[in-house]
């Protein structure tokens, strides 16, 4: 398990298949009473694939869920199993991870800002969240980086361009007939 810890694999997975996540909430139905926010990490699977993650979550902190629901045999879905991680310890632990092994998709855009509206709100926040009121400038900042993190969910286009990459050297350009 260890070595899973100190190696690029949760990197590569969560290139594919993670997603991260700033959600917001309140104590009350009260629009006035300032929110607390929570930062969350997770990848789903079918249940088939529950072992890895299982494992990842042995790893990293965590909890496992499973979803089945009756309507998924008539839709022809599979049953998921979740990996969540939210608790504080556990969201630094996976960015001291994705520090030390980043991301290289398009993700990563993702993960930096995550990381930094977490920095921010786990510097900033009151203790027990909007118990005891986050200031207006907090929550505002920590809106702020979901807006953005939506805005760069939004698809680019494939090269951004019409400009050709072409290869250089030895490289070999292969295309592909659809």
């Amino acid at each position: 398990m260890a070595e899973l810890a100190e190696s690029d694999w949760l990197a590569g997975f969560a290139d594919g298949e993670g997603c991260f996540l700033i959600l917001r909430s309140r104590s009350n139905k009260c629009k006035k009473q300032p929110s607390s926010f929570r930062f969350t990490f997770q990848i789903q699977q079918r249940d088939d694939d529950a072992a890895i993650v299982i494992e990842l979550q042995k790893v990293f902190g965590g909890i496992v869920t499973f979803k089945y629901l009756p309507s998924q045999k008539d839709t022809g879905t599979n049953p998921t199993v979740s990996w969540v991680v939210a608790a504080r310890a556990d969201i630094l632990g996976l960015i001291d991870y994705f520090d030390a092994h980043p991301l290289r998709s398009k993700k990563r855009r993702d993960y930096i800002l995550w990381r930094e509206a977490a920095m921010v709100y786990y510097h900033n926040a009151t203790k027990g969240g909007n118990q005891g009121g986050n200031p207006e400038w907090l929550v505002q900042a920590i809106e702020e980086y979901r807006k953005k993190m939506k805005e760069l969910r939004k698809y680019q286009g494939t090269l951004g361009s019409t400009e050709i990459i072409a290869p250089k050297g030895d490289e070999q350009l292969w295309l592909l007939e659809i």
